[in-house]
């Protein structure tokens, strides 16, 4: 295994880094309390969410690689990145905006190219003028479309709307970060906590530790293999909003394009959203 956690209770609070998400900087330590109004602050504007944006985006991106004989470099064998571009007009008077989804996702194994997939899917929506209230939606792949449905067309069912999935992905991980500081000081499987902030709303709060309870938090974007222990999750958040999180993992498994059985896998995943 690449690291070994101990179980233990603990209390540690912000150190000095510098961390970015969009344009904010977050080199300023935090208390946990003030961490705490912080996630809560947010958790409570996104238990009242509203559609008030007219574009979202999701994108995921994962990087799988094994270690060399001295564990410092890394050898990536696989890579998968999914990309949802969703606009769609927030009010009824919107004319101008048009309801469209974009979907495109890429698995490349970068030993075996016979193994790499690639998914593209264009989205548009079918309104009745004389029924506003009846909409059909219409998924184009490869030159030919079909009316959607959730079992034919699965892999999109998720993100048909996609403002709605990422709130509640947004309120998932912020209580998942609640859930965390409030067991520190109590016996539990985290050996590390750091949150910072750029001031106002903004912060990043990062928790380290064996086994992590967050594999759910990544079923809609990503498929991860069996048996996967999460060991870290950063969570950033501006205005009230969830910019990205993301996790660090590792499992046993097979690289056949490396002739590697039974070995240790890591990877890390970071998902992000856009709000405009």
């Amino acid at each position: 295994m690449r690291r070994k956690n101990v179980k233990k209770a603990i209390a540690l609070v912000g150190v000095s880094l510098a961390l970015s998400s969009c344009n904010n900087v977050y080199t300023k330590a935090i208390d946990l309390e003030t961490a705490n109004k912080l996630v809560n602050a947010a958790l409570v504007e996104q238990n009242s969410f509203e559609v008030k944006s007219v574009s979202y985006s999701l994108r995921s991106e994962i990087k799988e690689y094994v270690l060399d004989e001295s564990g410092n470099q890394k050898k990536v064998f696989k890579t998968s990145n999914l990309e949802v571009l969703y606009k769609a007009p927030y009010l009824r008077s919107d004319e101008n905006t048009i309801y469209s989804l974009k979907y495109k996702s890429e698995v490349d194994y970068l030993f075996d190219d016979s193994l790499d997939t690639k998914k593209e899917v264009a989205v548009s929506e079918s309104i009745d003028p004389d029924n506003l209230d009846h909409k059909r939606f219409i998924v184009t792949e490869n030159g030919e479309s079909h009316d959607y449905t959730p079992t034919t067309d699965s892999a999109l069912a998720s993100f048909i709307n996609l403002p709605t999935l990422i709130n509640s992905n947004n309120v998932t991980s912020l209580t998942l970060c609640q859930t965390f500081m409030s067991s520190i000081g109590k016996f539990n499987n985290l050996t590390s906590f750091e949150a910072l902030s750029s001031g106002g709303d903004n912060f990043v709060v990062s928790f380290e530790g064996e086994s992590l309870s967050v594999n759910d938090l990544y079923a809609e974007e990503t498929s991860l293999s069996a048996g996967v222990s999460i060991n870290s999750f950063s969570l950033s958040s501006t205005d009230k909003k969830v910019d990205y999180y993301e996790s660090n993992y590792e499992y046993k498994g097979d690289v056949p394009e490396l002739d590697l059985s039974e070995t240790d896998i890591y990877g890390d995943i970071h998902v992000s959203y856009s709000y405009k």
